[in-house]
């Protein structure tokens, strides 16, 4: 995680995960993995978001406009 590679992390944590199942320190560490990675996914989804919404209302400014 601390190389911001955090696909990786989660492999190599779940991996940990494996072998000591009990590890309460791999396994918060696991989930803070998925926390970054879904508030990864939320930021990347809203910044779509943004965009097809200004080129859509751009169409519709141009439908009006003909």
């Amino acid at each position: 995680m601390a190389l911001n590679d955090i696909d990786a992390a989660v492999e190599s944590f779940q991996h940990a995960l494996d072998l000591e199942p009990n590890d309460g320190g791999i396994k918060r560490e696991l989930a803070a993995a998925k926390k970054r990675i879904a508030n990864r996914r939320d930021k990347e989804r809203k910044s779509f978001a943004r965009m097809f919404q200004s080129s859509g209302k751009s169409d519709e400014n141009n439908e009006e406009n003909n």
